[in-house]
């Protein structure tokens, strides 16, 4: 069975099994509102016709019997409930197997805006003819936020085709954790996935690794803007900034800022990780969104969730259609992409509430989301495809490359909030005194 029709068939079994459920829960639910109704006549009847010792004697026999009215009252939820569960458990773990199993999809070659890159599913032994072994050998490429989801599996695929990797993790402990699992996971030496410490939501953190990085790095052919964070209410970074602001979108800018005379150098690939949520969000067209974040880029005003993060990701789709337009000459080729809606700890700080019933149905949102391996490809077809110049200032999704929005596109949206992002990091973006080419 392919993965679409695994999950096709693990949805139709789960929808059945939601549907047995509710129908379990309204008859027991007719079967209580039926046994209180029996009780409340016996009394009544108790009360008018009987002795004072045969009221007693009936409400003691009641009392003995409650318990098993209670249980009889509850089978019909509880029975139908443990194999719905034991179901879904099954259902995600041959899941999980089979795209385990089945390889992600492949893109052979670039081809004109709007056309869908990756075919279909096909056999590692054929993606191994088109593709080289080791298409990134002796290359040294910089990750953000991989300490899990599709960071991780961004690192992991890229050190699979011969990279060796910066694992930039704002986690020391889960970064080690990280690397020496995507390492034993292909097999490969651990030297080749290096632990540096980055919290991108804080800019001194920022200076620092890039200033530890060019001193002990002569090269960087490709930097993964990776790192993301997603937060219900309004927090800020220690500069002072909105935290999803800073995270997802200026300490990135500063990284890429530090490194540029290291990147010019290698000619090397910049790939905004965004999301499809900077197109729109709610009622918020591009444009208002752009004029929000150019207005008001610390959302002081009204924090919403999704409105907030949408801004951050247009800035890194904006950013890296500017970037390509300043440094595109000196051979800097940026792209920014929508990986697809995966299962990632983007959504670690929402709620309980919200993360439960997430958690819970995952075998129906299988069916719709990628698994992050999958969504890590389109990433890693961006550093390893041929054709560098088509990609370069394009904006991908799902492998796919997929028109700009007016506002994203705009030239003077654009360089003003590249200037508007100059003027936030202006503190910390001197010039690094160590040369990036020693």
């Amino acid at each position: 069975m392919n993965m679409q029709g695994s999950h096709i068939a693990s949805t139709c079994v789960a929808l059945a099994c939601v549907a047995g459920l509710m129908c379990a829960v309204g008859f027991s639910l007719a079967c209580a509102a039926s046994v209180i109704a029996s009780t409340h006549a016996l009394g009544a009847c108790s009360v008018s016709y009987l002795t004072m010792e045969s009221v007693a004697a009936l409400k003691r026999r009641f009392a003995a019997a409650a318990p098993l009215v209670v249980l009889s009252a509850l089978a019909p939820v509880v029975l139908p409930t443990l194999p719905c569960l034991l179901l879904c458990i099954v259902i995600g773990i041959c899941n999980r197997s089979l795209l385990v199993a089945v390889p992600p999809p492949r893109i052979s070659r670039l081809l004109l805006p709007g056309r869908v890159l990756a075919g279909p599913c096909e056999p590692a032994a054929e993606q191994a003819v088109a593709e080289p072994a080791a298409p990134l050998r002796g290359q040294l490429i910089i990750v953000t936020g991989s300490s899990a989801g599709i960071g991780l599996e961004t690192a992991q695929q890229l050190l699979a085709r011969g990279a060796t990797v910066i694992f930039a993790c704002r986690s020391e402990r889960r970064a080690e954790q990280a690397a020496a699992a995507a390492c034993r996971a292909e097999g490969i030496p651990r030297e080749r996935a290096i632990v540096c410490v980055l919290d991108t939501s804080d800019l001194v953190s920022v200076r620092v690794f890039a200033a530890e990085y060019v001193a002990k790095h002569k090269r960087c052919d490709g930097l993964v803007l990776n790192a993301g964070c997603m937060l219900p209410s309004r927090k800020t970074s220690p500069q002072g900034y909105e935290m999803m602001l800073s995270t997802n979108h200026l300490g990135h800018f500063l990284l890429t800022q530090l490194l540029m005379p290291m990147l010019r150098a290698n000619r090397s690939r910049v790939i905004f990780v965004s999301s499809a949520l900077h197109k729109a969000v709610g009622t918020h067209d591009t444009a208002r969104l752009f004029a929000s974040l150019l207005n008001d880029p610390q959302t002081t005003e009204g924090y919403e969730m999704f409105h907030a993060y949408a801004k951050s990701k247009l800035a890194q789709v904006s950013t890296a259609l500017e970037l390509h337009k300043r440094e595109g000459g000196a051979g800097v080729i940026s792209v920014s992409l929508h990986p697809g809606s995966a299962k990632t700890e983007v959504t670690r700080s929402l709620p309980l509430a919200v993360r439960l019933p997430y958690a819970l149905l995952q075998p129906l949102l299988r069916l719709f989301f990628p698994e992050p391996a999958e969504a890590a490809f389109t990433t890693v077809q961006a550093l390893i495809a041929a054709n560098a110049t088509a990609l370069a200032g394009t904006y991908l999704e799902r492998c796919s490359v997929e028109p700009l929005s007016t506002a994203a596109s705009s030239p003077i949206c654009g360089r003003a909030l590249w200037d508007l992002s100059e003027r936030l990091v202006a503190t910390f973006s001197e010039p690094l005194l160590v040369p990036p080419c020693q």
